[in-house]
C-alpha cells in the first residue's frame, strides 16, 4: 500500500518555495531599485556639477566681457582725450598767430601815427602771418577737427579773414599818412578798426574756449 502524503504538508511546503521565491524576487527588485536609484542619484549629481560648471563659466565669461568693454572704454577715453589735446593745442598756435599778427597791426598804425616810413613793412609782417593762418587753418579744419569743435575753427578763420582786410587797409593808410585829415584816410582808418574790433571779439571767444580745457 503507497503511504499518501498529507495535503497540508504539500501545501505548506508549495508556500515556503513560493515566499522563498518571493523575498528572491524582492531582493532582487530592492538590489535594482538601488542601483536605478545610484545612477538616478550620480545622474543628478553630474548633471548639478554641469550645470554648476556652465554657472561658473557664464560668470567667468561675463567678467571678462566687462573687464574688456572697460579696457575698450579706457582706451578709446584716452584717445578721444589725447586728439582733443592735440587739436587744443593746434588751436591755440594759430590763434597766438593771429594775436601776433594784429600786435603788427597795432605797432604799423603807430608808426603810421608818427609818420615813419616802418609802417608798411611792419604790416606785411602781420599780413604774412595771416596768410600762413589762412592755408594751415584751412587744412587743419578739414583734416584734424573735431566735428564738436568745427564752429571754433571757422570762428578762427573769419577771425584770420577780418585781420587779413585790416591789413590791406592799414596798407593804404600808409600812402595817405601825409593827410590824416582826407577822407580817404579817415574811411580807411574806420574799416581797419572796424574789422580788428570784430576779430578781436572772435579771438576772445576762442581764448575763452582753450581755457577751459
Amino acid at each position: 500500500i503507497k503511504k499518501q502524503v498529507p495535503e497540508f504538508i504539500f501545501t505548506e511546503s508549495k508556500i515556503g518555495k513560493e515566499l522563498t521565491s518571493l523575498k528572491q524576487e524582492a531582493l532582487e527588485e530592492k538590489v535594482l531599485r538601488e542601483r536605478a536609484e545610484a545612477r538616478e542619484s550620480e545622474t543628478k549629481n553630474t548633471l548639478e556639477t554641469k550645470i554648476a560648471e556652465k554657472e561658473k563659466n557664464e560668470i567667468q565669461l561675463r567678467e571678462q566681457i566687462t573687464t574688456v568693454a572697460k579696457e575698450r572704454e579706457r582706451a578709446e577715453a584716452e584717445a578721444r582725450n589725447e586728439k582733443k589735446a592735440k587739436f587744443v593745442n593746434e588751436l591755440s598756435l594759430y590763434l597766438g598767430m593771429l594775436e601776433k599778427g594784429n600786435g603788427y597791426l597795432d605797432s604799423a598804425l603807430l608808426d603810421i601815427d608818427a609818420k615813419k616810413d616802418t609802417a608798411a613793412l611792419v604790416s606785411l609782417q602781420g599780413k604774412a602771418l595771416f596768410d600762413e593762418v589762412r592755408a594751415r587753418g584751412e587744412n587743419f579744419l578739414a583734416e584734424r577737427t573735431p566735428s564738436e569743435y568745427i564752429l571754433f575753427v571757422q570762428k578762427l578763420l573769419q577771425a584770420n579773414a577780418l585781420l587779413t582786410d585790416a591789413s590791406r587797409y592799414v596798407g593804404s593808410l600808409v600812402s595817405y599818412m601825409d593827410v590824416k585829415d582826407s577822407d580817404e584816410f579817415k574811411t580807411f582808418l574806420a574799416k581797419t578798426k572796424e574789422r580788428r574790433q570784430t576779430a578781436s571779439a572772435l579771438i576772445a571767444e576762442i581764448r575763452s574756449f582753450i581755457s577751459s580745457f
